[in-house]
């Protein structure tokens, strides 16, 4: 979506009129249009059938969104082949122009693309946190923060591709990477939340850094010393090491503040419910609707407003109003300091699960003993990770519980003070969690890599396709809001109607599930864009012109890097998405062929790259549903 959607945007017909759509404002409206379709209209009426409070379980959700990414990838592909036969119709194939043909068609993977996040991320929002620890609940403020990354997220391979004279290969693979950086920086974020800082002073200190990258950002492309020359004709020079150095630098330490912000801020908001009271535990389901749909509100000014901007007024004031928005967001995140519920760090878990693995090795010849309350137990109530409930054996991953198993000499001594001889039940328990939750967070990846597509490739296709409706020119980029418009539209839909439709609701496994499938309808609305724009491209010579379900999974103790893992599987699937360009890159071009993804779109073949993704997001659905039927919900005492 930050990638190939947008390239694939750029080479269409993008103007309505006299007025040209930013590409990102498709991914925005999306979303925007889906959160309050799902809370309100889809929630109440599964709820009537299937009687969960959420209507679907949150793995039914997770694995949904699956099955809509491979949907979201045919549909992407579909379009590329479109375009692509367009061209060749219009005898465009050797021209590096946009073909006539218009950037609303990019309208379906987009609209599949909300789609599958609303079911993705409120679902496993949810189910994260829900699984996880009490002590890693975090809460700040996340719209503000949300205009700030997206105005530079949607729209930064355009940049990348205009102003810093990259390649429609490079400049996605860069932005894949930094995207996955960005969701990998939270595993910090959430050791320093839980163990040491709390959350509260690990989103204030990380809020800081963050503005810092945003004033380098801005400079790298405010000064005349930083930001590289303009292109003279055809001749595009390089940027210096100096100005790439720079404009890095603050990218990735932009990066670095959201490690601090993307794991502590979901868990602290949902910690202030109840979960012992049934109407705190609907209003925090809710919430997880609600607060996507707040940061989609932020994401939409941003991939519409801001998008137009940085493509008409200038790149530095197009960067420097994120910087304004990141300011606001630091200050209304203190303002509310009086209002939040504090706790206290409940100690690293990350610590506590390599001493449940380093006693296991110890204890390797021990024999675990059939009866589980032969293994070591606190007697008190409350367990021995402090905020944790106890958590009730289970038998899976049996081997693990060596490490509460007592030995000759701890029972005769007494002495069960040492963690790395000795580990009782509950924090064996919380590693065997995690372990088993790696199938559902893994499948997620797959479907990050499609996300990807639409700041990357999609804005790409977008590029090369008739932005004009009317006089009105729509910027590639600004597509990506009717994404979040989509999302926007079905929380509401979801929580009021289809939810209220059964009397227990949609299981979040089931919501993830669905969300998998129109995942792959998005695909398919790409492959049908990209078939036309080739099509006419050829035809006019105008080719060579160049966070829910592992918060409530994971243990008490464990929620803020139970919700971490909602980001790290983008990461993973940032990284996977510059691997396959890489590796498609390297395989399409052998030989000297131009590949399936050139300089000039209009002689690649995008639709392949596309139905290429929609596979393996149809094969990652096949996987998920298998480890969904297997997995078993998180037990408390």
């Amino acid at each position: 979506m930050s990638t190939l959607f947008v390239e694939q945007g750029t080479m269409m017909n993008t103007c309505i009129g006299s007025f040209k759509l930013p590409l990102s404002t498709f991914d925005v409206m999306s979303v925007v249009l889906w959160v309050p379709l799902y809370d309100r209209i889809i929630v109440p009426i599964i709820r009537k059938f299937t009687g969960k409070e959420r209507g679907l379980s949150m793995l039914q959700r997770m694995g949904i969104r699956l099955f809509i990414s491979v949907l979201c990838m045919l549909s992407a592909a579909v379009v590329e082949i479109m375009h692509l036969q367009l061209a060749k119709e219009l005898d465009l194939v050797d021209k590096h122009v946009a073909v006539p043909l218009s950037v609303l068609w990019q309208i379906p993977q987009y609209f599949f693309l909300g789609a599958a996040v609303v079911f993705t991320f409120v679902g496993q929002l949810e189910f994260l946190y829900d699984q996880s620890p009490d002590t890693m609940k975090t809460l700040g403020n996340e719209c503000c923060e949300r205009l700030a990354f997206f105005g530079i997220a949607t729209n930064l391979v355009t940049y990348l591709t205009t102003k810093v004279h990259e390649g429609n290969v490079s400049a996605p693979r860069n932005v894949s990477i930094w995207l996955g950086t960005s969701y990998l920086t939270p595993l910090i974020g959430a050791a320093l939340g839980d163990g040491y800082w709390g959350r509260y002073w690990t989103i204030a200190v990380f809020s800081v850094v963050y503005f810092i990258g945003m004033c380098t950002l801005t400079l790298s492309a405010s000064l005349p010393a930083l930001k590289p020359a303009e292109c003279l004709g055809s001749v595009c020079p390089s940027a210096t090491p100096a100005q790439y150095a720079v404009f890095y630098f603050g990218l990735y330490v932009i990066a670095l503040g959201i490690g601090g912000i993307k794991s502590c801020v979901p868990s602290f908001g949902a910690g202030q419910f109840d979960d012992t009271d049934p109407k705190g535990r609907v209003k925090k389901g809710s919430f997880f609707n609600w607060y996507y749909f707040s940061i989609n509100l932020g994401a939409i000014v941003s991939s519409s407003i801001v998008v137009w901007i940085q493509d008409n007024a200038g790149w530095g004031l197009g960067f420097g109003i994120p910087t304004l928005f990141m300011v606001l967001s630091v200050i209304s995140f203190f303002i509310g300091t009086p209002l939040y519920r504090f706790q206290k760090p409940g100690g690293s878990p990350v610590t506590r699960m390599c001493q449940v693995l380093c006693t296991s090795v110890r204890k390797w010849n021990f024999v675990i003993p059939e009866d589980s309350s032969l293994l070591y137990e606190m007697s008190d109530k409350r367990s021995a990770i402090k905020g944790s409930h106890k958590l009730l054996h289970s038998d899976d991953l049996r081997c693990l519980d060596r490490a509460a198993t007592v030995s000759d000499y701890e029972s005769k001594s007494g002495d069960y003070s040492n963690p790395w001889r000795l580990c009782p039940v509950t924090q064996v328990e919380e590693l065997k969690i995690f372990i088993c939750m790696f199938p559902m967070w893994a499948t997620g990846a797959v479907f990050s890599a499609v996300y990807t597509q639409m700041s990357t490739l999609f804005v790409e296709q977008g590029t090369v396709m008739n932005t004009n409706i009317g006089s009105f020119e729509i910027p590639p980029a600004s597509l990506a809001t009717f994404d979040v418009l989509s999302v926007v539209l079905w929380a509401p839909v979801y929580d009021r109607i289809i939810d209220n439709c059964s009397q227990r609701g949609i299981s979040v496994l089931q919501r993830v599930t669905i969300g998998n499938f129109i995942s792959v309808l998005s695909m398919l609305a790409a492959v049908v864009v990209e078939i036309m724009r080739l099509r006419l491209a050829r035809d006019l010579d105008l080719v060579d012109e160049p966070v829910a379900f592992f918060y409530d999974q994971s243990p008490d103790t464990m929620k803020t890097l139970g919700t971490a893992l909602s980001p790290l599987y983008f990461a993973l699937g940032n990284y996977l998405s510059s691997f396959i360009l890489t590796m498609v890159t390297y395989f399409t071009t052998h030989g000297g062929k131009l590949g399936w993804i050139p300089d000039n779109l209009n002689k690649g073949h995008l639709d392949y790259f596309f139905l290429l993704l929609a596979g393996l997001s149809f094969l990652s659905m096949l996987v998920y549903i298998v480890a969904a039927k297997r997995y078993k919900q998180t037990k408390t005492s």
